[in-house]
């Protein structure tokens, strides 16, 4: 018997963090490649915050309005950041 659709299987936890843990470790060693631009190593900064929080301070499976505000926060601290990199 086949089965008419594609199977998807689910990573279990342990894979999970090994995929993020590894996709932080190759963002940080882009970042090291690219150390004299600033702006890009704030965006990868921002996306390595994004991941640590969600998937490792378990915000992913949170309430959504905590998934959210997180997100604005991380906005609002690298939009500053960001602003005063500009203006030095």
């Amino acid at each position: 018997m086949t089965v008419p659709y594609p199977v998807v299987r689910q990573l279990t936890p342990t894979a999970t963090a090994t995929l993020v843990w590894l996709v932080l470790v190759g963002l940080t060693v882009g970042s090291c490649w690219l150390a004299p631009d600033g702006g890009v190593i704030l965006l990868l900064a921002a996306i390595k915050s994004r991941l640590i929080i969600h998937y490792f301070m378990a915000v992913r499976v949170a309430p959504r309005w905590l998934a959210w505000a997180t997100d604005a926060w991380l906005v609002a601290l690298f939009g500053s950041v960001y602003v005063l990199y500009l203006a030095s």
